[in-house]
């Protein structure tokens, strides 16, 4: 029988496919952090320019002419970037990532990644219909598969779960919410919950979220002031509302697993 050296077992979690993975999903959600950082300041530099132009519309008719003329240009550059890579670029980018993961189609995630960037912000910053959220999931899928296959050399599988862990840090750092983007790829995207594709997913998420905490500090995106003080009376029905909680995640987890 052959004998093991002990330094041999001390390192064997550390050299595990796992403890590799988790690695590669924390560089995945980093740099998905730092793209969807820049997309969300230059939108939010920009939407708080719009609070002053639009009411100026309201009154003088001649900046409501240039700015109908600029949506305009800004809507025949966009077709012009989307003409060769309609079907990669069009929408908010969830159903080809959908796509992507369950073997039904494959992205070219430079072309993907820079005109989704383009694009988005020619789109949100002046105002016209288009969420912050499908651009940084498509975003954050283009740099997984980027890294994948360009830096660790990756297997198909592999890359789909570095995929996978881009979607879930684009979405967390949309909008900082970690848990959020590794919950909205299992029900929106994979619809399947496997233990360590999730880990990895949710490792890439925090690691996405704390990037965008070094440049937006720990207030909530979606910010709502609470106002109105609580009721001493009504305190007693919240244990009741937590217990409840606990009870619905828990049935939906074990119809899970």
């Amino acid at each position: 029988m052959k004998e093991i050296d002990a330094s041999e077992i001390l390192h064997r979690p550390f050299a595990s496919n796992f403890l590799k993975r988790i690695g590669r999903g924390t560089a995945v959600g980093m740099a998905t952090g730092l793209i969807v950082t820049t997309f969300r300041k230059i939108i939010d530099d920009t939407l708080q320019g719009l609070n002053v132009i639009y009411p100026y519309m309201r009154t003088h008719y001649l900046a409501l002419g240039a700015y109908l003329i600029g949506t305009v240009i800004l809507w025949l550059i966009m077709s012009r970037l989307l003409k060769n890579h309609l079907f990669d670029i069009v929408g908010s980018g969830v159903p080809q990532v959908e796509d992507i993961l369950h073997d039904e189609h494959w992205m070219s995630w430079r072309s993907v990644l820079w005109r989704k960037y383009v694009i988005g912000l020619m789109a949100i910053c002046p105002g016209l219909f288009l969420g912050r959220e499908g651009p940084c999931i498509q975003m954050g899928a283009a740099v997984g598969q980027g890294l994948a296959e360009k830096c660790f050399k990756s297997s198909r599988h592999e890359t789909k779960v570095m995929i996978a862990c881009g979607i879930a840090a684009g979405l967390s750092a949309a909008f900082s919410a970690p848990l959020a983007g590794a919950l909205f790829l299992i029900e929106e995207i994979t619809y399947t919950f496997e233990s360590q594709t999730w880990l990895t997913a949710l490792t890439a998420a925090i690691a996405s979220d704390l990037v965008t905490l070094l440049f937006f500090g720990t207030r909530p995106c979606m910010w709502l002031p609470v106002t109105y003080p609580i009721v001493c009376h009504r305190l007693p029905i919240f244990p009741w509302l937590c217990l409840a909680s606990f009870w619905v995640f828990w049935l939906g987890f074990t119809n899970i697993v």
